[in-house]
């Protein structure tokens, strides 16, 4: 087997063969720490323990059990960021990128407080505090209470309710609020009525619902006389009466009004005056 000069792997090789090559069939195993391993987490190693274990019963050596363990811990790798990367609504490339690094960068110097990886972190919690912060405030955007006016306009628009952006806030708050009422009733009679409570409140109720297709109710406690002359409904004394009352009130409210553009007249002349 030739060696090259000044290559540590092909070294590291050299040795271990000619370690095997002398080393007793059936020999006890040697635990050797491996420096800097204190700070890995366990949890990325889990997929090396079926591989191991399987390689064990097939019998093969220390440097095919290595190999295969670490092609089952990049396939699993592989898989789990393609995965986030797949899922990561924003920043794709960058994540993509992170994945791509050699472990090197950042393994044994991630406990350190200067470290890549602590560095790399920051930059990330940076730039995504502010996605962080709008997808907090969703909740609040489309809420009928909280929600601006434009965002009202863009549910409202989004759910189909009768819609214009003439309405006050208020009318579109109600309507936002009653959408599950007036789409579940729409096109009928009780969806009219609440889309007329959502834009004129009450009560009282100011307004009225009637159906022209629908027959008229026949008329009941009538009676027909012959030879008799028609009368009104409404007394005329009382009706004398309250048409006075309504004329009195409109000369003074007349009387008032004139009373006010008099008193601004002269306010306006005293101040031209000064």
């Amino acid at each position: 087997m030739a060696v090259s000069s000044g290559s540590i792997y092909a070294d590291a090789f050299a040795r271990y063969f000619a370690y095997a090559a002398s080393e007793p069939e059936g020999g006890p195993p040697e635990f050797v720490p491996y420096e800097g391993s204190e700070s890995y987490s366990p949890v990325p190693y889990l997929a090396y323990v079926p591989v191991a274990l399987i390689s064990k019963a097939l019998g093969l050596k220390f440097l095919a059990t290595l190999y295969v363990m670490r092609l089952a811990g990049l396939f699993a790798s592989a898989v789990l960021g393609a995965y986030a990367i797949a899922g990561a609504p924003h920043l794709k490339w960058i994540f993509f990128c992170t994945a791509m690094l050699p472990t090197a960068i950042y393994q044994r110097a991630e406990a350190q407080p200067g470290s890549f990886l602590r560095a790399l972190v920051g930059v990330l919690e940076a730039t995504t505090g502010s996605l962080d912060a709008r997808i907090a405030s969703m909740g609040s955007r489309i809420h009928p209470s909280t929600a601006p006016e434009e965002w009202l306009d863009f549910v409202a628009r989004w759910l189909g309710l009768p819609w214009d952006d003439g309405l006050t806030l208020e009318q579109k708050q109600r309507l936002v609020r009653r959408a599950p009422e007036l789409a579940q009733a729409r096109g009928t009679r009780a969806g009219l009525e609440a889309l007329l409570e959502s834009l004129i409140p009450g009560p009282p109720r100011r307004f009225r619902v009637t159906d022209a297709t629908a027959k008229p109710a026949p008329a009941q406690g009538f009676e027909l006389r012959q030879e008799t002359l028609e009368n009104s409904n409404a007394s005329s004394a009382e009706a004398a009466v309250r048409l006075v009352t309504v004329m009195r009130q409109f000369e003074m409210l007349q009387k008032a009004v004139l009373l006010g553009v008099e008193m601004n007249r002269r306010a306006l002349e005293e101040v031209a005056h000064m």
